[in-house]
């Protein structure tokens, strides 16, 4: 046919991980870090943040998430995923293994009263719903489960827009 096949590597942990280290050396008395990422990168520091309090034990660590909306994929889907992804899961978190949304109640445990963890969404981000493959309505109701599981926690809130743009 012609087409050769794209290779797909995801580097985030171990480029965080090296991120980390390296303003860790630099700045070993920062008392504040603010992990951002967007889309794929804010699925990272969903899942990241944990290093970011273990490279920083006595700053304060908040953390943006813009797109990366922390919602499920279905079960078959989300093995797929951790295959792919590989992510460092925190070991504390027994049950983030099972569902992207366990990152909630984890962050909501681990986190110290005076950090933040913040999400931006689409209600029925194009993009997310593809990858997920789920329908706009299917998607905006995960979308709405994840906020109201976020407001459960003193420390996390989520601004979610209207429409399907990422």
């Amino acid at each position: 046919s012609g087409r050769s096949m794209l290779t797909v590597e995801h580097r985030g942990a171990p480029n965080t991980e090296l991120i980390l280290a390296r303003l860790a050396a630099g700045f070993p008395m920062l008392d504040r870090l603010t992990m951002v990422g967007i889309s794929a990168g804010g699925y990272g520091v969903a899942v990241n943040a944990f290093r970011g309090r273990m490279a920083f034990p006595g700053a304060r660590v908040d953390v943006l998430d813009d797109s990366g909306i922390v919602i499920d994929a279905e079960p078959g889907q989300w093995s797929e995923m951790m295959a792919a992804w590989q992510p460092p899961l925190p070991a504390d978190c027994t049950d983030c293994i099972d569902g992207f949304t366990n990152l909630i109640p984890y962050h909501g445990r681990t986190m110290p009263a005076d950090a933040r963890f913040g999400m931006l969404a689409s209600r029925m981000d194009e993009t997310i719903r593809g990858y997920f493959g789920y329908t706009g309505t299917e998607m905006a109701r995960r979308v709405d489960e994840s906020v109201a599981m976020m407001a459960m926690y003193p420390n996390q809130r989520a601004i979610v827009f209207d429409g399907s743009r990422h």
